[in-house]
């Protein structure tokens, strides 16, 4: 049996196109979690504000304003537990320029801190789509019940960074 030239090209371009198109069917994208902001807790030990000492910090509820347009509930709270911790992971807003964190300690005594960032979408692959990361973040404001005072240590948030990107000074 004898192909034809045009028969040869025809049969070779359909395999290569089969080749290619099949190439991206068995990609898989490997889970990488959501940028977070990493948040960590201390308190100055002298007057001068040079020293500084590791705390923990219990909260009743920790919620975002303008993550969701009902008041917060009991489990939307980033914080699960009266129990003290260290630290905290907080995601930031994937359509806004800014976010706003309450941190509840007790009844009377609420703080308020609020964030702005660039938002930075990038492709990461075929099968993954775009992911987002947050650069130049900045505090704008924050109130002082038990906050002294807010520090941003790493200005960009990506989910490589393992750092704290904030910290927080209680009184």
């Amino acid at each position: 049996m004898r192909f034809t030239p045009l028969f040869l090209r025809t049969s070779c371009w359909l395999l290569v196109i089969f080749v290619f198109l099949n190439a991206c069917v068995g990609e898989e994208c490997e889970t990488v979690s959501d940028p977070v902001m990493r948040v960590s807790f201390a308190r100055f030990i002298d007057a001068e504000r040079t020293e500084e000492q590791a705390v923990t910090v219990a909260f009743k509820h920790i919620y975002g304003i303008g993550a969701n347009p009902q008041p917060p509930r009991k489990d939307d709270s980033l914080v699960r537990s009266k129990a003290a911790i260290a630290g905290l992971r907080i995601p930031l807003s994937q359509v806004n320029d800014m976010s706003t964190f309450v941190f509840v300690r007790d009844s009377l005594a609420n703080d308020t801190i609020f964030f702005t960032y660039t938002r930075k979408p990038y492709f990461r692959s075929q099968a993954c789509g775009f992911e987002m990361e947050f650069e130049n973040l900045r505090v704008i404001k924050h109130s002082r019940q038990n906050i002294d005072t807010v520090l941003v240590t790493q200005p960009s948030v990506n989910a490589q960074n393992n750092n704290a990107n904030v910290k927080i000074y209680f009184d």
